[in-house]
């Protein structure tokens, strides 16, 4: 990106005004802080970074009041991805997971496995033993249906305990959780006349 940087600071007017629109991002469950770097990147090849500006990607609207609570009720609206919703969500779970005692965890396991092993075993004898199709994914003859593996019942059983808490997802994934994006607005230097 130095040299996209670099080539656009070379071809801008002096005193000419480049809007870069980025956004953190999430890897191995770490923030990457890429609006600061990007800041940096540019202030390194001789932009001067002007403003922030943050444009939100989740909007609460109010949509009235509860007419028996008496409560205030919002309407949420993310301009996210499905994938990064699902990542947060999982994020969320996972975190609410490790609060909870042993004994909680094994009643939420057995419901997840009895309820996996009761989807498997509503299936047919046919549709047990059908097979997929051959493609650039598959190999021919792989089963369509596989018995419910353990790595699935447990996070059926995270997704079941954080549903029947009632907590939200946006109180247990602050840290990994992107609500806006940034605008930097990098001015190139005005270059003084220095002849005669």
């Amino acid at each position: 990106m130095a040299q996209v940087y670099a080539e656009l600071y070379r071809v801008l007017r002096p005193g000419g005004v480049a809007a870069v629109v980025v956004k953190d991002f999430v890897r191995n469950r770490q923030r990457v802080p890429l609006c600061d770097r990007t800041a940096q990147l540019l202030e390194a090849v001789g932009f001067t970074v002007i403003e922030r500006t943050h444009a939100m990607l989740v909007k609460d609207t109010p949509v009235g009041v509860d007419m028996f609570s008496g409560e205030h009720v919002t309407k949420r609206t993310e301009r996210k991805s499905f994938f990064r919703r699902l990542s947060e969500k999982k994020a969320a779970e996972e975190k609410y997971w490790k609060t909870l005692a042993r004994d909680q965890m094994a009643l939420f396991l057995f419901e997840s496995r009895r309820q996996a092993w009761d989807a498997y075993n509503d299936l047919s004898e046919d549709e047990r033993q059908e097979r997929i199709e051959s493609d650039e994914d598959h190999e021919q003859g792989a089963l369509k249906y596989l018995p419910p593996s353990r790595s699935k019942i447990v996070a059926n059983a995270r997704s079941i305990a954080f549903a029947e808490s009632g907590e939200s997802t946006n109180d247990w994934n602050t840290e990994v959780r992107i609500d806006y994006e940034v605008v930097l607005w990098a001015q190139k230097a005005i270059q003084e006349d220095t002849h005669p």
